[in-house]
């Protein structure tokens, strides 16, 4: 097998031998009129190349691009969708947070009313209690007074 390569190996590189021998005695044997219109032709054929291969990568890159612009776009929409809903229903959202402040507020109000109204109800009771205990303290020293008064006599 090795020598089956070597064969076609030793064949490749004699044939590139030849060429660039070939190659080199035309360049030699050319006149300059010659040799100038192959650079000519090399020159253009060079901007071909060029001009094709940019024309084949714009190709793929506006193919590659399609592919991923569908996602690109897909993206875009669903994000102007939602800042469009979100320019929408923000007047909405605002309110809404506005009357559940005022009425969290009017709740917290009507604790705070609760709260004085059961703290003046305690006050009261407290007060009241404390009228009764002195009015006990007063009869329970008048019915003294009298036990007293009734033995004195």
């Amino acid at each position: 097998m090795k020598a089956w390569l070597s064969k076609i190996l030793a064949g490749a590189a004699a044939e590139a031998g030849a060429e660039a021998t070939r190659r080199g005695l035309q360049k030699l044997d050319e006149s300059p009129e010659e040799a100038l219109k192959r650079e000519q032709r090399a020159k253009r054929r060079r901007a071909w190349l060029l001009l094709g291969g940019g024309a084949i990568g714009l190709v793929l890159v506006i193919g590659l691009m399609s592919a991923v612009l569908e996602w690109i776009l897909l993206a875009g929409f669903a994000a102007a969708a939602g800042y469009g809903g979100w320019l929408l229903l923000r007047p909405k959202v605002r309110q809404l947070t506005a009357a559940r402040s005022e009425r969290r507020a009017a709740l917290a109000a009507k604790e705070a009313e609760a709260e004085a109204a059961r703290e003046a109800e305690a006050a009261v009771r407290e007060a009241a209690a404390a009228r009764e205990a002195k009015q006990q303290a007063l009869e329970d020293e008048l019915a003294a007074l009298k036990a007293r008064s009734g033995r004195e006599d």
